[in-house]
């Protein structure tokens, strides 16, 4: 049975036991200008006030060095087909890059890359680069925002 999976061995000690209620946690957004800025979404909108961010999302970027695992992306491809079931289309560029190019490999193995491509998005080179890129870029011009998946 799948529950036994996950439950400690028989007689197992622990130094220090951490529980997390699932049901409290909250989807975040990574940006802008940099991935690694993480924001609670129920105070993302205070944030953009408070810190004057553009009111307007500009591009989307999955991958690069944040999030460019086989897992980060299928999760992130999930939602692009979750989307296209219900008739939803990007109304800004996004962009995959993925972290290595066995992760390229698996992902075009798979179909994930053609999911993500017949979605409008760019897939660029596999690299850590356009975050770098991109904190310049968002910072010059007001209207652009990146966030990750």
């Amino acid at each position: 049975m799948i529950d036994n999976l996950l439950q400690a061995d028989d007689g197992a000690e622990y130094d220090n036991m951490i529980t997390i209620d699932l049901s409290k946690l909250e989807p975040h957004i990574n940006g802008p200008h940099t991935p690694d800025l993480s924001v609670p979404l129920s105070q993302f909108s205070e944030q953009v006030k408070i810190n004057r961010w553009p009111e307007t999302f500009g591009a989307g970027l999955i991958g690069s060095c944040t999030n460019s695992s086989y897992e980060d992306m299928t999760r992130c491809e999930s939602l692009v087909k979750q989307a296209a079931e219900a008739g939803l289309k990007p109304k800004v560029d996004f962009f995959v890059t993925p972290g290595s190019e066995q992760i390229r490999a698996t992902l075009d193995r798979d179909q994930t890359i053609s999911t993500f491509s017949d979605a409008g998005a760019v897939v660029l080179a596999n690299a850590c680069g356009p975050c770098i890129g991109q904190v310049s870029h968002t910072r010059t011009t007001p209207r652009n925002i990146m966030l990750t998946c």
